[in-house]
């Protein structure tokens, strides 16, 4: 049987500021037991950083998460993208 999307969507998710740490985007992970953390701007949703951008970017590089930002391993979003998912969610 299908699912409605808010019967299994986060309708309040925590967020994550651009300039904290990698560390602090995996502590919200495992307190939200989710893979996923939308990154804000001044209250704006500009990427997603999830557990695998930690695992690959800094993880396996070998790098240190707790001297790296956020923005070290997350891949932005873009309006045109976000745009097209409302849009094909809408139809």
């Amino acid at each position: 049987m299908s699912q409605r999307i808010r019967e299994v969507m986060t309708s309040n998710p925590s967020t994550i500021d651009c300039d904290k740490s990698v560390v602090e985007a995996a502590r919200i992970m495992n307190e939200e037991d989710a893979g996923v953390v939308p990154v804000t701007e001044n209250g704006r949703l500009t990427g997603m950083v999830t557990d695998r951008d930690i695992a690959i970017r800094a993880v396996a590089e070998g790098k240190d998460p707790q001297s790296m930002a956020r923005a070290d391993v997350a891949r932005e979003g873009d309006d045109t993208q976000t745009g097209q998912v409302v849009q094909k969610i809408s139809e």
